[in-house]
């Protein structure tokens, strides 16, 4: 799923100007020409989000067991260095 979201964000940025060489693109100084980009821009930040969250999920999920005792330890390990200043 995550291979897909980025296939299609990556499918969806050279749209706008395979249309506009083809001739299916309104012209440069028309006002729709403005939603048309806006509408792609947004939906080619949406699927890029869907397939960060979708990857990021992915190896979160296996590693997420560790992050407890390094987070222990990272904890642990600032505190001392604080008690070291204070004293």
């Amino acid at each position: 799923m995550a291979i897909l979201g980025l296939g299609a964000a990556i499918l969806v940025n050279p749209f706008p100007i395979a249309m506009r060489l083809l001739g299916f693109f309104p012209a440069s100084i028309s006002a729709i020409l403005v939603w048309i980009m806006f509408a792609l821009d947004f939906s080619e930040t949406a699927l890029l989000l869907v397939y960060d969250v979708r990857w990021r999920r992915r190896f979160v999920g296996r590693f997420q067991p560790a992050l407890a005792p390094a987070l222990a330890t990272l904890v642990s390990a600032c505190r001392e260095t604080s008690q070291e200043r204070n004293t």
